[in-house]
């Protein structure tokens, strides 16, 4: 399975339905401007499809290998960016974020 592959399923199944993103779905990533552009803000990653409804349009500044390893994530809701939660650890999280179901 791909990385792009192992994020969709983990975004798919880990929060509740609120995703659907197809296998096929445009998935961006900054490689060609590497740290410049994440430097200026922009994310590492992210899928970038007209199919997709507004709230599925999610991406990180981390890499997508990296937020694989992370055991839980937390959507950010005004700039849906992925991060990392941590129990205990996580403050800056507002009422409306998503955060990533456990079992």
């Amino acid at each position: 399975m791909t990385v792009k592959e192992r994020i969709i399923k983990r975004l798919n199944d880990g929060f509740g339905g609120r995703y659907n993103i197809p296998n096929d779905a445009n998935w961006k990533t900054n490689q060609a401007h590497g740290m410049w552009q994440r430097s200026q803000g922009a994310h590492s990653w992210y899928f970038s499809d007209l199919r997709l409804f507004p709230h599925e349009l999610v991406g990180s500044q981390a890499p997508a290998s990296e937020c694989l390893k992370w055991k839980r994530w937390i959507i950010n809701k005004d700039d849906r960016e992925i991060y990392e939660y941590v129990e205990g650890v996580t403050t800056y999280c507002e009422e409306d974020d998503v955060l990533e179901k456990t079992d």
